[in-house]
Formats: C-alpha cells, sequence, structure tokens
C-alpha cells in the first residue's frame, strides 16, 4: 500500500518539502539582505508546490512553474538589481521534464517540453546582459528538457517491462502447473501401457486356466514378474528417461521476453551526453578563446573523460574535472556557464549509473571538488544540490538496471528449475506406479497364489471347500486386473472390498469405524493392505481386527490393523519372495502425508497403526 499524506503520495510531499526549503535557503544566501530579493525568492519556494501533482498532471505542473518563473524574472528585470539564475529552479525544471517523460503522454510532451525553452528565450528578452542566449538554449534543450524526459521514458518502460516480466512469470507458473498435470498423466499412460503389455496378458492367463496346479505356477510366476517389474521402474527412477513433454515447451507458453541489461546501450547514451557537453562548450566559450589549439585539445579530453566513465567510471570522471579545471583557468572561466553546469549534472550521473557504489560515491566527491576549487562556482549549495541530484537519478537508473538484471537471471533460474522439476515430477510418478503395482497386484497374487495351494489340497477331502477357494482366485484375480486397467485409483469404500478379499483368503477381519477422506483414502487402502498382506504370508489362520477413525492430538485420522498370534508356531514359509519393499514403502507413503506409521510386536499379536493430520495441516 502506498504511504500517503493528505491526498498525495508521501513521496511527493517530502520532495515538493526539500525544494522549498532548498529554494528558502537559496533565496537568503543570494539575497544578502535584500527584502525584494529575498520576497521573489520566496515566492520561487511557494511554487515547489506543483512537484506535488507532477505525476498525475505534469504539463499542468510545468505551466504552472514556467508562468511562475516568468513572473518572477518580469519582477527581477523590472524592479529588482539581482537578476542572476538561481540553481533550485533549474533543477525543478528538470525534475518537471522527468515526470513529463515518466507519466505524462504523448500530449504532455508536446505541451510541456516547449515551455522551459520558451522561458529561456522570455528570459533573454527581459535580460539581454545574461550571457549567450545560444547556449543558454543548448544547455536548456539537452540537459533541462531532452536528457530528463528520455530518463523519464527510461524508467517508465522499465516500469512497464518490470510489471509485464511478472506477468509472464505467473503465467509461466501455470503453464509449468498445467504441464505437471501433462507429465503426470503421460508417464501414468506410458507406464500403464507398459504394465499391460507385461501383466494384463499375464493375468488373463490366470484366470483362463483350468488346472489348479496351472493356476498356482502362473500365480508364483507373476509375482516373480511383478517384484522385476517393479524393480525395474524404480532403475528408470534413476535414470534419465523421461518423457518429452519434461524437455520440450508446449505450444501454448508465450515466450518470455529478453533484456540486455538497459534497453539503449550505456555507450551510446555516453556518446550522446559526450556530445551535448562539447556543443554546450564549443557554442558558449569558443568566442573567448585565447588559445584555440589547447582548448580543443583540453575539450577533447572533457570529452574523451566522459566516454571513459563507460569502462573507468572514476577515472573517466577524474580525466574530465582535471581537463576542465584546467580549461577553466587557462581558457575560459566556466564557473558560471551553462556547460559548467552541464559538468556539474552529466558526470555524477554517469558515475553513478554505470559505477559501483564505492566508486559512485569517490565520482560524487570529485564532481564537487571539481564544480566547487575547480570551476570556482559562485553558488556552491547550488552545485551541491546539482552534484547531489544527479547522483539520485544515476543511482536509481543503476539500481533499476540491476533489477532487471537479476530478474532476468532469477527467470532463467526459473526454468532451469521447473525443468528439474518436471524431470523429478515425471520420475516420482513413475517410481509411485511401481510402489502401487507392487502393493496391489502383489496382494491380490499373494492371495491368489495362497487360495491355489489350499484349493490344491482340499479338492480331494472337501471339495465344497477348494470350489470357494477357486472362486476367491477368480474374484481377486478379476479385481487385479481391474486396477491395473483403471491405473490404481482408490475410493473410501474400497478398504470394504479389501476385507471382503482376506475373508474369502480366510482370514477372519473384523472392521470397526468410518471409511476415511477422500485425500487419505489411497494411504490408508496400502497401509490395510499391507498389513493384511503380511498376515496372509506369516500368520495365515489368525483373527485381525481393523479399527478406522479420529485420532488424538494433532492425529486427526488413525488406521490401526492388529492381528491375534498364529496358533502354530511354526514358520509358515511365505507364498512368493519378498522385495522387502512392504512396511518401508507403507511407511514413505504415509510420510509424505505428514503421518507416522507404529509397526511392531504387540502383547497377543502384531500391530501397524498409522496416523495422519488434518487435511489443513496437509496443505
Amino acid at each position: 500500500m502506498r504511504r500517503t499524506i493528505g491526498p498525495c503520495r508521501t513521496t511527493d510531499v517530502l520532495l515538493a518539502g526539500g525544494f522549498a526549503v532548498a529554494a528558502t535557503v537559496e533565496a537568503a544566501v543570494r539575497s544578502s539582505g535584500d527584502a525584494g530579493s529575498l520576497a521573489v525568492g520566496l515566492g520561487g519556494a511557494a511554487a515547489m508546490a506543483v512537484l506535488l501533482v507532477r505525476r498525475y498532471h505534469p504539463a499542468a505542473a510545468m505551466t504552472a512553474f514556467c508562468v511562475s518563473g516568468a513572473g518572477a524574472t518580469w519582477v527581477q528585470a523590472r524592479m529588482l538589481d539581482s537578476p542572476d539564475p538561481a540553481f533550485v529552479p533549474i533543477l525543478t525544471l528538470i525534475v518537471l521534464s522527468f515526470a513529463l517523460g515518466a507519466h505524462g503522454t504523448p500530449r504532455d510532451l508536446g505541451l510541456g517540453a516547449a515551455q522551459p525553452i520558451a522561458l529561456v528565450a522570455l528570459v533573454d528578452l527581459l535580460e539581454p546582459d545574461q550571457g549567450s542566449v545560444v547556449a543558454a538554449l543548448v544547455f536548456v534543450t539537452l540537459f533541462v528538457v531532452v536528457l530528463p524526459v528520455v530518463a523519464g521514458r527510461l524508467v517508465r518502460s522499465r516500469r512497464r517491462m518490470v510489471a509485464e516480466l511478472r506477468s509472464l512469470e505467473r503465467a509461466a507458473a501455470l503453464e509449468h502447473r498445467r504441464r505437471l498435470r501433462v507429465v503426470d498423466a503421460e508417464e501414468s499412460l506410458s507406464v500403464t501401457t507398459m504394465l499391460h503389455q507385461t501383466l494384463e496378458t499375464e493375468l488373463e492367463g490366470l484366470l483362463a486356466a483350468d488346472d489348479i496346479e496351472d493356476v498356482e505356477r502362473r500365480a508364483r510366476e507373476l509375482l516373480t514378474t511383478t517384484r522385476d517389474t517393479v524393480v525395474g521402474l524404480a532403475r528408470d527412477h534413476a535414470s534419465d528417461d523421461v518423457p518429452e513433454a519434461v524437455s520440450a515447451p508446449t505450444g501454448h507458453a508465450k515466450r518470455l521476453p529478453t533484456y540486455s541489461g538497459t534497453e539503449a546501450p550505456a555507450a551510446t547514451w555516453t556518446l550522446v551526453v559526450a556530445a551535448a557537453i562539447g556543443a554546450g562548450l564549443t557554442t558558449e566559450t569558443s568566442a573567448d578563446w585565447p588559445h584555440p589549439v589547447a582548448a580543443l585539445a583540453l575539450t577533447a579530453l572533457v570529452l574523451g573523460g566522459i566516454v571513459a566513465i563507460i569502462r573507468r567510471p572514476l577515472a573517466g570522471v577524474l580525466l574530465s574535472w582535471v581537463a576542465a579545471t584546467l580549461y577553466s583557468r587557462t581558457e575560459v572561466d566556466l564557473g558560471g556557464t551553462f556547460s559548467g553546469i552541464g559538468l556539474t549534472v552529466a558526470l555524477p550521473f554517469l558515475a553513478t549509473w554505470l559505477g559501483d557504489r564505492r566508486r559512485g560515491i569517490l565520482a560524487i566527491l570529485a564532481g564537487l571538488a571539481g564544480a566547487v576549487a575547480g570551476l570556482g562556482m559562485d553558488d556552491p549549495f547550488g552545485a551541491t544540490v546539482l552534484t547531489a541530484l544527479a547522483a539520485v537519478a544515476g543511482s536509481i537508473l543503476h539500481d533499476r538496471t540491476a533489477l532487471l538484471t537479476e530478474l532476468r537471471a532469477a527467470r532463467a533460474d526459473a526454468v532451469e528449475r521447473r525443468g528439474d522439476e518436471l524431470r523429478v515430477a515425471a520420475l516420482e510418478r513413475r517410481a509411485a506406479l511401481g510402489r502401487e503395482l507392487h502393493d496391489s497386484i502383489g496382494h491380490a497374487l499373494t492371495v491368489v497364489a495362497l487360495q491355489a495351494g489350499a484349493a490344491r489340497r482340499l479338492r480331494e477331502t472337501d471339495p465344497a471347500a477348494a470350489a470357494g477357494a477357486r472362486d476367491a482366485i477368480d474374484r481377486t484375480a478379476r479385481q487385479a486386473l481391474k486396477d491395473l486397467r483403471r491405473g490404481f485409483e482408490t475410493a473410501p469404500s474400497a478398504i470394504f472390498e479389501l476385507v471382503d478379499t482376506a475373508r474369502d483368503a480366510g482370514l477372519e477381519v473384523e472392521v470397526a469405524g468410518p471409511s476415511p477422506p477422500v485425500e487419505l483414502a489411497p494411504a490408508v487402502y496400502r497401509v490395510v493392505q499391507e498389513a493384511l498382506t503380511n498376515v496372509l504370508r506369516h500368520a495365515p489362520g489368525t483373527q485381525v481386527e481393523i479399527r478406522l477413525g479420529g485420532g488424538a492430538g494433532s492425529t486427526a485420522y488413525t488406521c490401526t490393523v492388529r492381528n491375534s498370534e498364529p496358533v502354530s508356531h511354526v514358520p509358515v514359509a511365505p507364498a512368493y519372495p519378498s522385495a522387502s519393499r512392504g512396511l518401508s514403502g507403507m511407511r514413505a507413503r504415509v510420510e509424505e502425508l505428514g503421518g507416522t506409521v507404529e509397526a511392531g510386536p504387540v502383547t497377543g499379536g502384531f500391530e501397524v497403526t498409522a496416523g495422519f493430520p488434518s487435511a489443513e495441516a496437509m496443505r
């Protein structure tokens, strides 16, 4: 939120107040006790109020200030003996020209940009003894109008580019999320297709087998195939074999802009400033050169120092000021010229824009020494204010340029990071599908293998029980095939179907509590599935109790599976070779949701408890 004082921005109030104070101090210093001059100066200080509206009505603010300046000039020319121009009004015109570029419309530029030039022409008419009108017009046109307007336009364009860049970054984030969904879907389809090729045919063959020995053999072989497939998916998870959508951007993504640090190269603008300084020196002082060759040589050194700022800001500033000081002492005094003011503005601006902070400060100090001691300006306060404002403007431009560079680098990092995220998402999805395959198909095939073994043993002594076992095999295998084809999606009610399958396998299972929330259903299902699978493998025929419901403290939902001790303590041979992924996979699945798993022997049996946080905590 922007801070305001009344209806105006705080920064505008502070700026207007600071300029008013500066104008008042300057008026008091320059009036030398003359009441009329002080009154005119205080009137100029009151005119600084136009800075309050420079953002909203830049052309009107420029008009109001130029009219007040014309009135003050008329009063000075007709009634007072102190017609010397002041620095603070010149700075105000620079700020208002900057506002035209930064906040004005083309119409505002057309109306406002010509007014300072017209004011200079009016001053020359009212005070014809103030020096070269050509030099004044060159100075005002270049340093008071053109360069501030261009700087304002640059700042405005940067502001728009930053807004556009942020907008495009938001669009890129949305596109990234869309591509994550695409990668997830493509990877699911790819892996499911592969599973169909390797497992679906085998499951269908198992269902079609008539001989119970053949069913048992196929179930055990398919368990081995399933384990090998899980291992293969884990191996793919460690590789870089990812879908095309990860590495190739989609056609719907809007291309982000690239920036070269500054929209206009620094060299171009520095050369423009050098040309302006050179034009000002030659038009304002060439008629008074006592030694033209030396003057031209010193002018070349001044301009060479400005150009050197591009690569060596501090060295370039020092060279320019040394040459300008020699020029002022041996050729033409620059202390009261527009060219001297131009150097006072341009050199600290360029140094702080193109240099680092430490060298910028040294360049500012060198500029103050050059303006006051070197050129001998008769208004040290005005020279200090000019230097400070130019340095602030250069620092602002430097910081904005650095901001765009950082944004560009951050965008490049984000693009690379999002590519990595897509790659990781694809591989994690592949590994998750492998885990789902292990949990779902592995559980089903364990039941099939156990039921086939039971049917084989009972077909002679208890044909009805053997037939029931064969029916359980068909139901379990068909459910596994259904899970494979639908991609292992889990509904909350699937837990009760899982319990029915376990009962068909010979377990006595009791369930208490409500179905889990939708967001927890897959994890709770796999916890129950893995626990029942372990019971079938290690403690068949025992009693199992499943408790579902709310938890205590920070745990919002719990799932507990407890089985009694087996009647016989004779070790039971596993129905298939375990990949040792059961409990670790269950723990990883629950911890991904912020939950915890405890598993171990308890009095009278073995217990697995999974606790899950609330939906708000998971977010």
